[in-house]
């Protein structure tokens, strides 16, 4: 890239990075920043998916162990959502968990294996960590301060199998809150525990 491509491109990623300074991120970013704060909370070993090299820029699971090649999904919600931050309404947390038929990528360290077709719908997701924010609109909602959201931490063989979606109380049924400070130690115990 030549030098004012460059430039250029700089000057636009950061104004992009302005759609994260919060306090109160929109749906269609803040799954992205969730995705990558966990990353930054679980450490090095844990790669983003769309980082790793030969993968497209979307995958099946967000998360992928460097050192054992387990896999997260990341689900997030939030009960202040910019659309209702000036009222005292709550948003009802709904996360999919949809089974899938197969997928395209990767495979085995393979560039392109084109599409990989399952016998029967499944997870690809070794584990699921549900992040909620629960924190509403006025009480000084920040979805970029790690401290403010809960993280819930479910083996995917622990999930209803066939179901869609899952709601928060049968989130909080399979697993206890776990703060940022915990969930590296969480997600270990759960990951190696099958």
């Amino acid at each position: 890239m030549n030098r004012n491509c460059n430039d250029f491109h700089h000057r636009v990623v950061e104004t992009l990075s302005e759609r994260y300074e919060g306090p109160l991120i929109d749906n269609k970013e803040r799954g992205v920043y969730v995705e990558a704060m966990i990353a930054e909370i679980l450490g090095s070993d844990w790669e983003l998916t769309w980082k790793i090299s030969g993968r497209n820029t979307w995958s099946m699971w967000d998360l992928e162990s460097k050192s054992t090649g387990k896999k997260i999904e990341i689900k997030q919600s939030a009960a202040c959502q910019t659309w209702n931050s000036g009222t005292n309404l709550a948003s009802k947390p709904s996360f999919s968990i949809k089974e899938v038929e197969g997928y395209y990528g990767p495979d085995h360290g393979e560039k392109d294996a084109g599409w990989i077709q399952f016998k029967s719908p499944r997870r690809l997701a070794d584990l699921y960590i549900f992040a909620w924010h629960s924190v509403v609109c006025n009480c000084n909602p920040n979805h970029c301060d790690p401290t403010q959201w809960e993280f819930y931490v479910v083996s995917a063989e622990d999930l209803p199998k066939g179901q869609k979606t899952i709601s928060l109380r049968p989130v909080q049924e399979l697993a206890n809150p776990t703060n940022y400070k915990q969930l590296t130690s969480v997600v270990s115990d759960i990951l190696f525990e099958y």
